[in-house]
């Protein structure tokens, strides 16, 4: 089942995530029951992307490797929101 589909999702947040904002996709997965600390992730997350697309010359490789690998730990998380 895709978080889309999921019976906690409204009918008005069933577009496309590209179409919502970051910070609403993060409030709905805590609606949908990722954790308080992977919702500080995903939070955190957001905000690095942001500084990054405006200050791409502060991104250093090994943060760039620690934001990959922060996303794959909270896709995991997410992927097994749909296990429940």
């Amino acid at each position: 089942m895709t978080w889309s589909h999921h019976p906690k999702a409204s009918a008005r947040n069933r577009g496309p995530p590209s179409r919502r904002s970051a910070a609403a996709v993060g409030r709905r997965l805590e609606l949908l029951g990722l954790s308080r600390e992977a919702a500080d992730v995903f939070d955190r997350l957001r905000e690095l992307r942001d500084r990054a697309a405006h200050r791409a010359t502060d991104v250093t490789p090994v943060a760039a490797r620690d934001f990959v690998d922060s996303c794959l730990t909270l896709a995991r998380e997410i992927e097994a929101l749909a296990d429940r």
